[in-house]
């Protein structure tokens, strides 16, 4: 899932940039799902940036949690 409506260029430090819901696609089966982050290149969705957060696994994601579709 990519969400592309964010504007990293106006962000300033202690910034809280995305609240808002995230939807899993129509179809998706139930089950418990990890939930990651990164910041992604458009094109190639490879993560580009390192955040100033510990966790950053060797893929350059960031694992947030799980969540559980129903």
């Amino acid at each position: 899932m990519l969400l592309a409506d964010a504007d990293i260029t106006t962000w300033l430090p202690g910034d809280i940039i995305y609240d808002g819901a995230v939807y899993v696609p129509a179809g998706m089966p139930p089950g418990d799902y990890e939930l990651d982050l990164a910041l992604v290149d458009p094109q190639s969705r490879e993560p580009k940036i390192r955040l100033a957060i510990a966790g950053r696994r060797n893929d350059g994601w960031y694992p947030m949690g799980r969540i559980r579709v129903e």
